[in-house]
């Protein structure tokens, strides 16, 4: 090594010991910042961090940025309006809050078109069905396919003349707060959804879950006090 650059080397690791800066370094040697960066480097000379104070216009663009991102614009557009690349753009919103591509832009876009078909989705369940989507997914996954006996129960019901209206929610509830819808069946003793004295629609304070032979005897309890106060007006 020679005698001049062994010089150098020693004044400035001296420099860097007290706490200069390569800037500092580069002003008080005479040297072009980028050499001295490059020499201090080679030879393993570090340097006190430069920290730059942050101008206010710097952090309201970099928060601005932020926002812009959070809200669904690209780093590519927001780059474009401030007339810088999109890779810095990615730097800045990284460095000073720690932002990542799933924290907004294309990702925050597909997030809202999500939202926005849940909604949709959700708003027709309920006219139809009177209920969420998620909630109807779950009558479907249910055992005993609640949604087919609903169908037929509602045609059975027009079959006969009989008013019915009752949703699927609602029917389901009703069923699944009687806790008997494992026990459903056609037998005398398997349970299904009956009318108050087996009159009027079906409606949700028209009906109960009871046995097929429970709802027999209440159809002619129903009867006979049907005719008998026919015969008592006649």
């Amino acid at each position: 090594m020679r005698l001049g650059t062994k010089l150098v080397i020693d004044h400035l690791r001296s420099l860097a010991e007290q706490g200069k800066t390569l800037s500092d370094a580069a002003q008080e040697t005479g040297m072009k910042y980028c050499n001295l960066s490059a020499f201090a480097n080679k030879h393993g000379i570090v340097f006190k961090r430069q920290i730059m104070a942050e101008r206010p216009q710097g952090r309201a663009r970099a928060q601005d940025m932020r926002q812009r991102y959070e809200d669904g614009e690209t780093l590519e557009q927001i780059g474009q309006r401030y007339n810088i690349t999109r890779e810095r753009v990615r730097q800045i919103l990284s460095y000073k809050f720690g932002t990542t591509g799933r924290d907004g832009g294309k990702a925050e876009l597909s997030r809202r078109k999500r939202r926005e078909f849940n909604k949709k989705r959700d708003a027709r369940s309920v006219r139809q069905w009177g209920c969420t989507y998620r909630q109807y997914i779950g009558i479907l996954k249910h055992e005993g396919k609640p949604t087919y006996a609903y169908w037929a129960q509602r045609k059975n019901a027009h079959a006969r003349g009989i008013a019915f209206d009752l949703n699927l929610w609602q029917w389901w509830q009703i069923w699944k707060q009687s806790g008997r819808w494992a026990e459903r069946g056609r037998g005398a003793n398997g349970y299904g959804m009956c009318r108050l004295n087996d009159t009027g629609p079906y409606s949700v304070d028209n009906v109960y879950i009871a046995t097929c032979s429970d709802n027999m005897k209440d159809y002619w309890v129903n009867k006979r006090l049907s005719a008998s106060q026919q015969a008592g007006a006649a």
